[in-house]
């Protein structure tokens, strides 16, 4: 004979004995309290002088400093044009390693030599009505910083004489490696006019001024003063050195600055 295993629950038993369902009772879980911490309160405290100031004496103070130039950045490069891409490429190719070969012979080092354009497109020939290409024309420019400044005419010399007529440069521009001190020179110069003239406002109406409330700063980029003998891609292909000036940079900041009136001398 099979026998049958019944597994009987503790449910069914109360089921049985009751002669009747089971009742079941969900008890619904108690609601989850969370409590947020309070955002702690930033209270920037001002003198009671000043709380609340939105007018009074506003003046913006300017000042300039300068400085030796110590970068000459340069994009030179190569424009080729031939009939076929494939003869304008490896010209391009070419004349471009003549170039890097001169940089390096010159101590300037791969970081300072990044590609700044690369492109590669057809001439066409409108005439007689009709279009024809006539070749490709392939340009590739590097953007190169040269910090021996004393050698960069000798380095364009060199990059035209290795390169020839299809030698190009585009833009020269100098500028100071590290402008901090420059910077902090001419935030002084600026605080210092800023406050003689609110200084001098505030005698001239018979005010005190109070101390600074509000000071906004506008510092502008350097500005170099280039000059150079002139060159052109012709000029440096008959081995004419370009001569490079650094001259002088100058970075300037203004300084906005209110100071309230804590009252009058009368």
């Amino acid at each position: 004979m099979r026998r049958v295993l019944m597994l009987v629950t503790p449910l069914a038993v109360m089921a049985a004995g009751c002669g009747q369902n089971p009742e079941v009772v969900v008890e619904a879980a108690p609601p989850e309290v969370v409590v947020q911490a309070a955002q702690p309160e930033f209270v920037v405290e001002v003198p009671s002088t000043t709380a609340g100031v939105t007018s009074g004496i506003v003046v913006t103070g300017e000042g300039r400093s300068s400085g030796t130039p110590d970068v000459l950045t340069v994009d030179l490069g190569v424009d080729v044009f031939r009939s076929s891409v494939s003869d304008s490429m490896a010209e391009a190719a070419r004349l471009g390693d003549a170039i890097l070969a001169v940089l390096q012979d010159h101590g300037v080092e791969e970081p300072e030599i990044q590609t700044r354009d690369f492109s590669v497109f057809p001439e066409f020939d409108f005439r007689q009505g009709r279009e024809r290409v006539v070749g490709y024309r392939v340009s590739h420019v590097l953007s190169v910083d040269v910090r021996d400044i004393a050698s960069a005419g000798e380095i364009l010399d060199a990059s035209a004489r290795a390169a020839g007529d299809d030698f190009r440069v585009r833009n020269v521009r100098l500028s100071i490696d590290d402008n901090a001190s420059l910077l902090d020179q001419a935030r002084d110069a600026a605080w210092d006019d800023a406050f003689h003239r609110a200084t001098q406002l505030a005698a001239l109406s018979g005010v005190e001024l109070g101390p600074p409330v509000a000071i906004n700063e506008s510092p502008t980029p350097i500005v170099p003063s280039l000059r150079t003998g002139g060159f052109y891609a012709s000029d440096l292909a008959r081995s004419t050195v370009a001569e490079i000036e650094p001259g002088e940079a100058s970075v300037s900041v203004a300084v906005e600055v209110l100071f309230p009136i804590l009252g009058s001398d009368a």
